[in-house]
């Protein structure tokens, strides 16, 4: 709709649209200011995708879906607020989101997609809710000021390169952790990373889990551990 319509500055979206299409936004490389209406309850794919200068926005809790890489490339974005009504995300959702620094994300969600955070450079903390049983592949990859994260109970899966070179220094399981796999690469490149812990129902670890860990110094198993 406005797809490349680079002097537009602020936009105010009426209450007669209810939803917000593919590309709709995109590269609308001025746009600083975006006002959604409780009427939408859809943002589709790559929706403002390469808007450079977004550096905010407040998803109503009408919205239901986010498509795939729909706040992608917003190089200046530095804060998004979400509701509980956000049933599931995308992937590439944030992918290259360069100012985000961190982020709340809604208790309805049960998994982090595929690229989700990949190269958020300025990402420090993330929240991650106990409604998640899985965190995609590359979700955090190249997360370079992403220094800590809690991994919920809930979580049972984390899946290949989730967290490669990031710069993780500790990663901490929830108490009763229900973990069971440990995918490919999911730490590679860790410099940082010293020490880690593993949770008892653990059943697999991939393929170069913990390759390049170069200041990895201590691994501990739990009790009565399921490997």
């Amino acid at each position: 709709c406005f797809n490349k319509c680079t002097k537009i500055e602020k936009l105010v979206i009426p209450p007669s649209i209810t939803y917000i299409g593919k590309y709709a936004l995109s590269e609308c490389s001025s746009l600083k200011e975006i006002l959604i209406p409780p009427s939408v309850t859809l943002i589709e794919d790559g929706a403002f995708r390469s808007c450079v200068a977004l550096e905010k926005i407040s998803i109503p809790f009408s919205v239901t879906s986010i498509g795939i890489g729909a706040f992608c490339e917003c190089k200046s974005l530095q804060k998004i607020s979400f509701h509980s009504s956000i049933i599931s995300l995308n992937d590439d959702l944030f992918t290259f989101c360069e100012s985000l620094t961190e982020i709340s994300l809604p208790s309805s969600i049960t998994s982090i997609p595929y690229g989700c955070f990949k190269f958020c450079k300025s990402l420090e903390k993330i929240k991650i809710p106990t409604s998640v049983n899985t965190i995609g592949k590359e979700s955090f990859l190249y997360c370079e000021k992403l220094n800590n994260v809690i991994i919920p109970h809930s979580v049972t899966l984390i899946d290949d390169d989730a967290f490669s070179y990031s710069r993780l220094q500790e990663i901490n399981f929830d108490e009763n952790s229900k973990l069971k796999f440990i995918k490919n690469s999911v730490f590679n490149g860790i410099s940082s990373l010293r020490s880690i812990k593993i949770p008892k129902h653990v059943q697999s670890i991939g393929c170069f889990a913990f390759g390049n860990c170069s200041g990895l110094a201590e691994v501990t198993f739990e009790k009565n551990c399921e490997l």
